[in-house]
């Protein structure tokens, strides 16, 4: 496959050193940094080193991701050791009760889930080999091979099973399949008896267990799987989720040979736009699939009937098909051999396949390139001090200001998921303690704001008030002044994103809508999401930037897109807020990194990196009137104050 390339003749003795690491020094894995020095040794440029690591990655010499560059895994065998410690059965533990009868090891052992905690006990069966002293690299490794998912948000009644930094391994869920009727019957008579759409299926001329595995976790990191009397309705191969909080509409999810099937479960009507919506979110995630696995696959959209078995490929139709076997209104099932309404397949699913196929091809055509809706950004190493002054208004520096810690026990474990700066005061949110944290802008004076809900992001009203939304579909007013909240305002969806501008609040629900609503709760107008997974927004100067994991996306205050900015180095977008001049600020979790970009979209610059303290950096927040920008992590107790140098030249 990699025969007659041509190389750089340099290279050789890159090779030729690193054969020496992986066969004498017999060294597993190696820091980037110490690979660089090594390049000093041997006079080959610094720029030389990133395509000859992703070239011994491609012919699987060593395990290297540009993206994650802090070290070199050059023992592939280390990583598949590693992996075996986290897929090992109970054995190693049978005389450690305590492990064994853990709420976390059984989560492991039925539904794939892994704890933290779990993760540090496994790799202590292999102490000589190290991996504990890298499991963060590890872990985001292993999400590059699909090894791993880590989820979002998983918002259920049993807070123990929400653990910020835990991963599910699909392979790992041995809770065997049980049928749809025992799982019906486990919910019939709970509050009525559900009446069940047709089935979607979505037929594959061959799907890999990896695409359902990550359709699956898709669904469940998404909405709440169902649960009944403890248990989880999480099982190989299928499962059951609520569509919204009410649990009186759910979506059973079932894979079968080349197949993936949809139901609707429903104790009353739904709207008609439930079905195009799932439609289009299936659709899309596949199509970020196939982009993220680098397969080229095909599928079929087709419907059964409810009572049908969605594994038999009898009675499975396409729209054209339905049209050719109806008369008068009525098909003969082939399954069944018995006369059913087309309504019934028609007008849930497949009426939108056309309208879904169309859409997503117009959505592709905008995002091609050479469209203006998506600017191509110019590349990095371009920007000079004088680009920089003469094209656009980025920042020209950050300087370190305070560096905070928030955190007041050693028994505390934070997760802080946003942060505002309003005067001299620093607010945060603390999703896994329901609570507000607020401080001095020095750090001193923490106090707490206990919550009823999980708050997710924060905006600020005025000086002594914030609103704060709540993944419990909620949105709490609150006076910081006097700690007390002063309104709820109750929402359709899960609340994400929020933001505060001109009497109004632009509330992100479920992650694909924008509520615009004034403060007493009443929706004014709904906004599209430029496209799903939007999960953090901000709106200012007539516009509202918001963010996908990978995109940044910016909309004048009717939906309408203006720009979008790509970069295949955007793995975890996860916070977003704006300076006086437009310029947009990102946290990005996965690279430990903030980037901003100016108010066009053209240009960008990385300002902040894991040597400023960043590790998992979430919330971020600009102050205008001081040009101060607050970045607080995920995880641990670490906030960070940046004095911003602007441009002198459009200020004078």
């Amino acid at each position: 496959m990699f025969f007659e390339e041509e190389l750089p003749t340099q290279w050789i003795q890159l090779e030729n050193a690193l054969s020496v690491l992986k066969h004498e020094s017999k060294q597993n894995i190696l820091s980037f940094q110490n690979f660089v020095e090594l390049s000093h040794i041997t006079f080959i440029e610094e720029e030389e080193l990133l395509p000859f690591l992703t070239y011994q990655h491609k012919i699987g010499n060593i395990i290297f991701f540009e993206d994650i560059k802090e070290y070199i895994i050059l023992q592939p065998e280390w990583l598949v050791k590693c992996f075996r410690c986290l897929v090992c059965d109970d054995h190693e533990f049978k005389r450690n009760h305590a492990i064994v009868n853990s709420t976390d090891w059984q989560h492991l052992k039925n539904t794939g889930q892994l704890a933290d905690d779990i993760i540090d006990r496994l790799f202590e069966k292999e102490p000589d080999l190290e991996f504990g002293k890298y499991k963060t690299h590890i872990l985001h490794v292993m999400e590059k091979f699909d090894i791993l998912v880590k989820p979002k948000f998983i918002d259920t009644n049993d807070d123990s099973s929400r653990i910020p930094n835990s991963y599910y391994i699909p392979c790992m869920i041995k809770q065997q399949s049980t049928s749809l009727d025992i799982i019906k019957n486990m919910f019939e008579g709970e509050k009525g008896k559900f009446s069940f759409s047709p089935w979607l299926i979505l037929e594959f001329e061959f799907l890999p267990l990896a695409y359902f595995n990550h359709i699956l976790f898709y669904y469940i990191t998404r909405y709440k799987v169902c649960e009944k009397a403890g248990q989880k309705t999480l099982y190989r191969g299928k499962t059951l989720v609520n569509l919204d909080k009410t649990g009186l509409r759910k979506l059973c999810i079932c894979f079968s040979k080349n197949a993936i099937a949809f139901q609707v479960w429903k104790l009353t009507d739904v709207d008609d736009n439930i079905y195009s919506t799932i439609l289009v979110e299936l659709c899309r995630k596949i199509k970020d699939l196939k982009k993220k696995l680098r397969q080229s696959i095909s599928y079929h959209i087709k419907a059964k009937c409810s009572n049908g078995d969605y594994s038999n490929k009898e009675g499975r139709m396409t729209y054209k098909e339905l049209g050719d076997m109806c008369e008068n209104g009525r098909y003969l099932c082939p399954e069944h051999n018995e006369m059913h309404s087309k309504d019934d397949v028609e007008k849930t699913w497949l009426q939108h396949a056309d309208i879904v196929i169309a859409k997503l091809n117009k959505e592709q055509a905008e995002n091609n390139p050479r469209n203006i809706v998506e600017n191509e950004p110019i590349k990095e190493e371009t920007f000079t001090h004088d680009q920089a002054s003469d094209k656009n208004n980025l920042p020209v520096s950050v300087n370190l200001r305070k560096q905070l810690n928030i955190k007041q026990s050693t028994n505390e474990n934070l997760f802080i998921t946003s942060c505002i700066k309003t005067g001299n005061t620093l607010v945060f949110t603390d999703w896994s303690n329901r609570r507000l944290i607020i401080c001095k802008s020095d750090g001193t004076d923490i106090h707490h704001i206990p919550l009823s809900y999980k708050p997710h992001d924060i905006t600020e009203i005025d000086s002594n008030t914030v609103a704060v939304s709540c993944t419990d579909s909620n949105i709490l007013i609150i006076n910081i002044s006097t700690r007390s909240i002063t309104s709820t305002i109750n929402t359709s969806g899960y609340c994400y994103g929020i933001s505060y501008n001109d009497n109004n609040l632009y509330v992100i629900i479920d992650e694909r809508i924008i509520h615009v609503m004034d403060l007493t709760g009443k929706v004014i107008r709904t906004i599209p999401a430029p496209s799903y997974d939007i999960h953090d927004i901000t709106v200012d100067r007539d516009r509202l930037v918001c963010i996908h994991y990978t995109s940044i996306y910016c909309c004048s205050l009717d939906g309408k897109l203006m720009w979008k900015f790509k970069m295949d180095t955007f793995q975890d977008l996860r916070g977003v807020t704006t300076d006086n001049e437009g310029n947009v600020y990102v946290t990005d979790q996965r690279t430990n990194t903030v980037i901003v970009v100016s108010d066009d979209g053209k240009h960008y610059r990385e300002l902040l990196t894991k040597s400023d303290g960043l590790n998992n950096p979430y919330g971020i927040y600009f102050d205008k009137k001081e040009n101060i920008l607050l970045v607080c992590n995920e995880s641990n107790e670490k906030a960070f104050l940046f004095d911003v140098k602007k441009n002198k030249n459009k200020h004078e």
